[in-house]
């Protein structure tokens, strides 16, 4: 009975599928102004292996751009969605640390704090698989006093000089 027991205890865990999303900022330094791209990235145990995703975010993206392993299908229900390359055929469900699901890029149009987050969304294998994600925080800053003062600067320069041949 207890062989019995740690049989099904181990089986039910090893049911329990791991997979967690990320994001990967290509900087956290940003001005207003500033393009900056936010790889999300996908962990997934040998249990949470998945062959697509639909995923939708609390920010529209200026452009995504799928990972490499992935094609975009015929319709999405929210932001971006991925299937494993069908090649080889039949496709393997993918796992691994920092699976590249897609690069979004993003303008940065006012100053104050960003929350990218998973807002909805799924992955599939060959069930559906729970997921969780941590959120990124991104503040915007201002464009800087010095660079704005100097511009001022040089254009007085340019102002007196032109008044002065005058």
């Amino acid at each position: 009975i207890k062989t019995t027991f740690v049989a099904l205890m181990l089986t039910a865990s090893a049911a329990q599928a791991t997979l967690v999303v990320t994001f990967d900022p290509s900087t956290t330094d940003v001005s207003v102004g500033d393009t900056f791209t936010v790889d999300v990235l996908a962990n997934a145990d040998f249990a949470g292996a998945f062959l697509g995703f639909d995923l939708g975010f609390n920010l529209d993206a200026d452009s995504i751009t799928l990972g490499s392993d992935f094609v975009a299908p015929s319709a999405a229900i929210f932001d971006v969605a991925g299937f494993v390359d069908s090649l080889p055929f039949p496709p393997l469900p993918i796992s691994g640390v920092d699976i590249l699901l897609a690069t979004l890029t993003f303008t940065a149009t006012t100053a104050g704090d960003l929350m990218l987050d998973v807002n909805a969304g799924s992955f599939s294998g060959l069930s559906f698989i729970q997921f969780s994600s941590e959120a990124l925080n991104i503040t915007v800053s201002e464009v800087s006093a010095p660079a704005t003062l100097g511009l001022f600067a040089i254009a007085l320069v340019g102002l007196v000089s032109i008044r002065s041949k005058v």
